[in-house]
């Protein structure tokens, strides 16, 4: 279960200006099911079970939509909302399952669901020869204003690599923003800056030691991304990007 809490400013001219108060909590379960998010704008829960994506009203708790699913572990960590909330992007889970992972997006008020990216692959081969070349499409980023996708894309050639491609929601194509990244497969996830002139992105090698570990930046039109923190700078393994500051220079 989860619980979902509301909060608010104090209007009092006593109280901090920067501190928030509790104003309702309730006990939200849905069994069979795992509850995951709130939209952005509180409108709807989101939750996954092994056969079923479905949407709640957050208000009454009436189902709003169930789709069937039956394409196998989806990557939780992954999954984004559009910036007005009707819509989310996921993936397959790549990383514990060997599932190959293409973009799936789901629009709440159509009723929609569609895979925006296919390369006819089921399954990751990681010694011996592969019919088809797999291309490994996973962590969706929304832009602003909700009618594209930033994602990062594996590809295995003679060697694993990896590069951040954009693919408009209508009419488009995949194409690469990006140069090769890595030359394995650990970035774990990206943020978009307010206005998507800057890609922010986690590194994390499998040595934390590893100059390369830790969070880059791609900026404009420029195909080499630039690191601003390096992993051996702190303590830590592993690193989330939660979200981007307004004023498009911070992470």
């Amino acid at each position: 279960f989860r619980r979902i809490y509301g909060c608010a400013l104090p209007r009092s001219s006593g109280a901090s200006s920067s501190s928030l108060y509790v104003l309702d909590s309730r006990r939200i379960e849905f069994p069979g099911e795992e509850v995951h998010s709130l939209s952005p704008e509180g409108s709807y829960i989101l939750t996954f079970s092994q056969s079923a994506i479905s949407f709640y009203n957050a208000e009454t708790l009436a189902q709003v939509h169930r789709f069937v699913w039956d394409g196998g572990p989806i990557d939780l960590s992954g999954v984004s909302w559009s910036p007005r909330g009707t819509m989310i992007a996921f993936s397959e889970e790549f990383f514990l399952f060997m599932r190959e992972p293409d973009l799936h997006v789901i629009g709440i008020e159509e009723g929609t669901l569609r895979k925006l990216t296919e390369d006819g692959a089921e399954k990751v081969q990681f010694a011996g020869n592969q019919r088809i070349t797999p291309l490994l499409d996973t962590i969706p980023a929304w832009t602003p204003d909700g009618k594209g996708l930033f994602f990062q894309r594996i590809i295995r050639r003679d060697e694993w690599n990896s590069r951040f491609f954009f693919i408009p929601l209508e009419n488009g194509e995949a194409r690469p923003v990006s140069q090769t990244l890595s030359s394995i497969p650990s970035i774990v996830n990206m943020r978009l800056s307010h206005r998507y002139s800057r890609i922010f992105y986690t590194y994390m090698p499998r040595d934390k030691n590893e100059p390369e570990g830790g969070i880059w930046v791609l900026s404009g039109d420029d195909p080499v991304p630039r690191q601003i923190l390096r992993n051996t700078e702190f303590d830590f393994v592993f690193v989330t990007l939660q979200e981007v500051a307004f004023t498009d220079d911070k992470a």
